[in-house]
């Protein structure tokens, strides 16, 4: 991928997840037409300028799609906004790039957690916002991407 292009991917995903971010550590909550917005545009992009097929962009949105599916199975254990943001994250990204930064993001989440239940700040019963893990996963992606 060309260097404008990569840096617009990278101004346009870390914008979407900083949005998120800010509005799931306030509300625990993410904003719909946000991400929709971000997938609107993030298909036209992999359409025109990558040529990306129909196959490809349904393999995309299969980890958040896994994750949506959760949601509605475990009754809200795993926000479905999680999952609609893996979703739009697998549209610009790919089956690859969305299931990589989920999974870093629940390392992420993972290790934050057993620090706080080591520190005695949280118990293994309390829940925390996805989102920040989310973003730094997605940040520690493009860091590796750009130095490469």
């Amino acid at each position: 991928m060309q260097g404008a292009a990569m840096a617009l991917d990278a101004v346009l995903g870390t914008a979407y997840l900083t949005a998120n971010t800010v509005l799931d550590l306030r509300s625990r909550e993410i904003s719909v037409p946000v991400s929709a917005l971000y997938a609107g545009i993030v298909l036209i992009l992999r359409i025109a300028r990558d040529g990306a097929a129909p196959l490809q962009l349904a393999a995309g949105l299969l980890p958040g799609a896994v994750l949506c599916l959760l949601s509605l199975i475990g009754k809200e254990k795993v926000g479905a906004g999680d999952g609609i943001t893996v979703m739009a994250l697998g549209l610009a990204m790919g089956f690859d790039g969305a299931f990589s930064v989920f999974f870093l993001g629940c390392l992420l989440a993972g290790a934050w957690s057993l620090l706080g239940m080591a520190a005695g700040k949280c118990r293994v019963t309390d829940s925390i916002p996805f989102m920040p893990f989310l973003l730094g996963a997605y940040l520690l992606r493009l860091a590796q991407t750009f130095a490469a």
